[in-house]
């Protein structure tokens, strides 16, 4: 609550608030500060703020007071000095080497109602647990994270309305950007990520002060939450903005989440799998299921972007990844295939569904011919029968028939890429490798295509990257005429799908 006062206003000692506090020295210092209220001299006169209904202040040259429901006041805040209490005793700090202060405000679930919450790095967030919650159960939660312009509370909304049976089997967490737009509405602020510069775990090497950004934030608030929340597991998704973001933190931070969804947005290149070397976080990325969304007819971030994302993964040896398009979707949110995707991510992670039940799911992919999804289903379903001797052979007689599926045009590739006349054989191998990889009748041509892509990478790598120079100094008949050598020469590379469709 504001108070707009006539005379000079100090701060009132009595309510205790939990705060962070960056120093202008880098360092952080939490605690906890007891004031009632601050005294601020603004523009437009004298008043005071309720200390519980502050979120930040930022002790610039002007002081930048915003409060719990975002309102943004400009001034001084007359004081020289602000006493913390630390777990190592009182401290005082001088004003001049302050540079923020967070009020922290731990967000608890309440059944069908949201509620908002401010980390100590300063992100807002919003949950909403089921409608039916008790307080007390274990609950899975998706994580959502909003385009650009946006907050992640109308995403929860939308779920809410649009999705209701999401609703109410997941706890939602909506984690808004590090950066208000300071032209958006109070009532409804909006908010951008920053993640571009982010390398995190990659091999390549970023700018100081890039590795604070959005990925690392929302890490922080992830392990925060999963701390004091009776989590079962953790999906993160979003749209847009918050798409391109959700790759990153699949990337840099696979440990913290099992299963993702980026919707309507693509790949930066520090986030492609080949950017990662240590094997441990490789191995970690590959746990976790990639479920990618996009409208064919988004007019905003075109679909291309995904569909190349889908590839670059599959092409890696993801093993549970899949590319969610409905036909009829656009860019708009409300309008992709979430529910299907999220039911998706549910058969490749859950633990606690009976594996019968997993195997009926099995069997469906199978009969859809989603194989790539059922050999997932059953090489995690695969120790669960140890004492179960009619699911155990239900089991095999299910990855017969994969392999049954497979050995046919498995052998006639496994011989095409051991002979390998020319490459006329590609396109049926990688439309092979997409359903078949992970049976057991297929490994003959993927260790066939392996062996042959050690051979072609190398010089594909290096044609690609002299086209890339074609391209930046406006020689684009010798940047293609560089594409059309790697489809021609070098077809068991990793760029051969995307030289080809650059060509066509």
């Amino acid at each position: 609550m504001l108070h707009v006062l006539a005379t000079a206003l100090i701060f009132v000692q009595t309510a205790a608030t939990e705060v962070s506090i960056q120093m202008k020295d880098g360092k952080t210092i939490e605690g906890v500060v007891e004031l009632e209220s601050i005294g601020m001299e603004t523009t437009f006169g004298e008043a005071t703020i309720e200390f519980d209904q502050i979120a930040s202040i930022q002790f610039d040259a002007v002081h930048v007071v915003v409060t719990a429901d975002n309102t943004v006041l400009k001034g001084k805040v007359p004081i020289a000095a602000l006493a913390v209490k630390t777990e190592s005793g009182e401290t005082s700090l001088s004003i001049e080497d302050v540079e923020s202060l967070v009020t922290v405000r731990r967000a608890k679930p309440q059944a069908g109602v949201v509620t908002n919450g401010t980390a100590a790095n300063k992100l807002t967030y919003h949950l909403r647990a089921p409608a039916k919650y008790d307080g007390i159960a274990e609950l899975p939660a998706i994580v959502i994270l909003h385009g650009s312009n946006m907050n992640s509370k109308a995403y929860m909304d939308t779920i809410v309305g649009q999705w209701p049976a999401i609703a109410e089997r997941y706890l939602l967490i909506g984690i808004n950007g590090e950066y208000r737009n300071a032209d958006s509405a109070a009532d409804n602020p909006a908010y951008n990520y920053t993640y571009v510069n982010f390398v995190g775990k990659s091999k390549y090497k970023g700018y100081p002060g890039t590795d604070r950004e959005s990925p690392a934030l929302v890490a922080e608030l992830l392990q925060e939450l999963k701390a004091r929340l009776n989590l079962s597991r953790v999906f993160v998704g979003g749209h847009s903005q918050g798409g391109f973001l959700t790759y990153s933190v699949l990337m840099n931070y696979p440990e913290l989440i099992d299963g993702a969804f980026p919707m309507s947005s693509g790949l930066i290149f520090q986030c492609e799998p080949r950017a990662y070397e240590a094997e441990e976080v490789r191995a970690a990325q590959r746990k976790v299921p990639l479920a990618i969304v996009h409208g064919p007819n988004d007019q905003v971030v075109d679909f291309g972007m995904s569909r190349y994302a889908y590839e670059v993964f599959e092409d890696d040896g993801f093993a549970m990844v899949k590319l969610f398009a409905d036909e009829n979707a656009g860019h708009r949110f409300a309008f992709l295939p979430l529910e299907q995707a999220i039911s998706w991510l549910e058969a490749m992670s859950s633990d606690d569904v009976p594996g019968r039940t997993m195997l009926k799911y099995a069997q469906q992919q199978i009969e859809a011919k989603d194989y790539r999804s059922a050999c997932a289903v059953l090489d995690r379903l695969a120790n669960q029968f140890s004492d179960d001797r009619e699911g155990a052979t239900a089991l095999e007689a299910l990855r017969a028939k994969v392999n049954a599926s497979a050995q046919t045009e498995g052998s006639r590739l496994a011989q095409l890429i051991a002979e390998n006349k020319d490459g006329s054989w590609v396109d049926d191998f990688l439309a092979f490798r997409e359903k078949f990889a992970l049976a057991k009748s297929a490994k003959p041509a993927l260790e066939a295509y392996a062996k042959l892509r050690e051979q072609h990478q190398g010089p594909a790598d290096d044609l690609f990257n002299k086209a890339r120079g074609d391209f930046q100094s406006g020689n684009q008949d010798a940047g293609y005429a560089k594409y059309r050598e790697i489809v021609d020469r070098y077809y068991a590379s990793s760029w051969y799908r995307s030289a080809k469709r650059w060509l066509a």
